[in-house]
């Protein structure tokens, strides 16, 4: 096993940092990439940097390998792991950044967030950056964050985070749906959702809060957690889902049996549980990257109750809700339109 002494690290063997991203570090090799984060900022931006690289690659279908050679190269350009790849092309790195900077940025400015990981580290950084990982619609996928956190990404939601996530907070915005599987620790972790502010140490629980919805949504499949609501809060056990609606200002807490149901979408499983066509027409326009319209406003009040996968097309869908339901469907490229069923 490699060793390296967590109370003096100044650079970092660069498969430590690949294990953790990957979920298989072992505690010792925990102890030592989170007394490197502690060191400066610069190792915290570093960091974040190779693993929005490794996640954007990953989702892209790059292999394990490419990924690595592309990593490897940036860590290098850096100057923050203890053994040194083959010397690399000079200027890579500036490609391999544009490569990919359509798909995640930091908040506060690229040009600064690029500047502060190639400057001094002594030098202190003047405000906070945030990290951003956007999973755009048709596509899934799971992230793990500096503190061993999972979390699974639905289509359409964008993640950010700050620079120093794990070191003194475990602060998250969310914009989309997330499944997190927090991992225990002192320091509580944070979901802000618009106007609700979910509060964790340790749990397993999802949370949808979808711009297109008039609500967001948490639902607890084990542990607790703190719903912090404008007027009122309130804490959530196991088999319960709290829903806020935005216009009204309301919080309703109930029990859920299929609770399991809130999280199918994490295995590639959509269940429909008598939702408005409106509603669930924003759901088929993310998980499968297209357009609907509805025509007629009666049918957007119609509800819907059903089960599909991933591997069945939007044309198979379109045809079981239209036998169901009394809707015909037009399907042009991307673009469906849903009308009023003639007799």
């Amino acid at each position: 096993m490699y060793r390296q002494n967590p109370k003096t690290v100044a650079r970092i063997d660069i498969h430590i940092i690949e294990r953790n991203i990957t979920g298989c570090a072992t505690t010792e090799e925990q102890s030592v990439l989170h007394a490197w984060l502690e060191l400066n900022r610069a190792n915290r931006d570093a960091y974040f940097l190779m693993k929005n690289i490794w996640d954007s690659c990953r989702i892209r279908g790059y292999s394990q390998g490419d990924i690595r050679r592309e990593w490897e190269l940036l860590a290098e350009q850096i100057n923050i792991v203890e053994q040194r790849p083959q010397q690399a092309r000079k200027g890579s790195i500036i490609r391999l950044w544009m490569r990919y900077a359509a798909v995640f940025a930091m908040a506060v400015g690229i040009t600064w967030a690029m500047s502060s990981l190639l400057r001094s580290p002594e030098i202190p950084a003047p405000h906070t950056t945030y990290q951003q990982f956007t999973v755009p619609n048709g596509q899934r996928t799971r992230v793990i964050l500096a503190d061993g956190t999972k979390v699974w990404l639905n289509a359409g939601t964008t993640l950010q985070y700050p620079s120093d996530f794990g070191v003194s907070n475990r602060q998250v915005i969310l914009d989309g749906e997330a499944g997190f599987q927090v991992v225990p620790s002192n320091i509580p972790f944070t979901v802000a959702a618009e106007k609700v502010t979910i509060t964790v140490h340790g749990t397993h629980f999802n949370v949808r809060n979808y711009s297109t919805d008039d609500y967001v949504e948490t639902a607890l499949f084990e542990g607790a957690v703190k719903m912090q609501f404008p007027e009122s809060e309130a804490v959530l056990k196991p088999g319960e889902v709290a829903v806020y609606r935005k216009e009204q200002q309301t919080a309703n807490i109930k029990t859920m049996p299929d609770i399991a149901h809130k999280f199918a979408w994490s295995e590639s499983r959509l269940i429909i549980d008598g939702e408005r066509l409106e509603d669930m027409a924003h759901t088929l326009e993310r998980w499968y990257d297209v357009h609907i319209a509805i025509t007629d406003d009666e049918l957007k009040d119609q509800r819907y109750t059903g089960k599909f996968v991933y591997n069945e097309d939007i044309s198979q869908v379109m045809k079981v809700i239209s036998v169901t339901t009394p809707v015909q469907y037009k399907i042009e490229g991307r673009e469906i339109t849903i009308s009023k069923k003639k007799n």
